[in-house]
């Protein structure tokens, strides 16, 4: 489910498989058709032999190309033939840039899932696979209970994604000090597993979800099992600049830096919608838990600004 890399806009751009026959053999293609706002007059697809430089390419480098005219309203099509896909290991290059339907197939990920799966609610991956295959802006489906184990690590990468629950889905971090989350993530209609000890006042988190300076939203639709600690920032190490958003779930502080590190730009931190909504400030208790809510860092320093809202 990987997305081809190519260099031209693309409005719309979807492939199917056929069967065509050539010389009375039966080939399967890749046909991609699409839809350009550019002014190109043609669309091409070649395939680089595995070793070739793509900064100095010569005709010897080249084992396919296919090039067709793009038509007046801007639509095209064009083949690829799978064998030559399957047989090499080739580099595929084009001027064509899009999104294949692949990447609009969101990847199941559950607690009886593997890393030999293939991502399906048949056969799903384990959740660490899944932030592994998922494409960028693609969607990861939590289905059910997930329970991270100590061994949990998730993939550092520039891509944005959004995580999404099934079945009363819930991600479970009880056995991590801190889930630590190293992409752009979208959080909805699931539910952290935490702990917590004490009560009223006293009520403290055992569990804090570390955003490391990556774009974080939490939905209105997210639940938190206890009350949790949230940090735009890093536990480990200073980061450029901290983006959280927090709508849904219960929380003792809310940080827009991190812990100890610097920030070096500017901490921008928004809290709302359904926030600690079923406690009771009246109750000093039980259910009443006075929140922090903290623009900066609880250590470190932060070299931009602090932009709370």
């Amino acid at each position: 489910m990987k997305k081809v890399l190519c260099k031209t806009a693309i409005f719309m751009l979807v492939f199917t498989l056929i069967f065509a026959n050539i010389a009375d053999v039966c080939a399967l293609n890749i046909v991609f058709k699409g839809k350009t706002d550019t002014f190109d007059t043609s669309v091409t697809i070649a395939l680089y032999k595995p070793d070739a430089d793509i900064n100095n390419i010569s005709a010897s480098d080249i084992s396919y190309i296919n090039q067709q005219k793009i038509n007046d309203d801007g639509s095209f099509e064009i083949s690829l033939p799978v064998s030559l896909l399957t047989a090499t290991s080739s580099k595929v290059v084009s001027n064509i840039k899009g999104k294949l339907l692949s990447d609009e197939i969101p990847l199941y990920a559950s607690q009886n899932g593997t890393d030999n799966g293939d991502g399906t609610k048949e056969k799903p991956y384990t959740l660490q696979k899944a932030l592994e295959e998922v494409v960028d802006n693609g969607k990861i489906i939590v289905d059910g209970l997930v329970l991270l184990d100590t061994d949990f690590v998730w993939p550092e990468s520039d891509k944005t994604i959004i995580i999404s629950g099934e079945n009363n889905a819930v991600i479970d971090i009880k056995t991590l000090d801190h889930l630590q989350i190293n992409c752009n993530t979208t959080f909805e209609n699931l539910t952290f597993g935490c702990a917590q000890t004490g009560t009223g006042e006293d009520i403290m988190p055992e569990n804090t979800i570390s955003a490391n300076g990556y774009h974080v939203i939490i939905k209105e639709s997210v639940e938190t099992e206890n009350i949790l600690s949230i940090r735009g920032g890093s536990t480990s190490k200073a980061v450029d600049g901290t983006h959280l958003e927090v709508y849904g779930g219960h929380y003792k502080t809310i940080y827009g830096g991190g812990s100890a590190h610097n920030v070096n730009g500017d901490c921008i931190l928004t809290v709302g919608g359904q926030v600690n909504k079923n406690y009771d400030t009246s109750d000093t208790s039980s259910n009443y838990v006075p929140t922090a809510i903290h623009g900066g860092c609880w250590g470190g320093a932060i070299k931009g600004d602090c932009i709370t809202t």
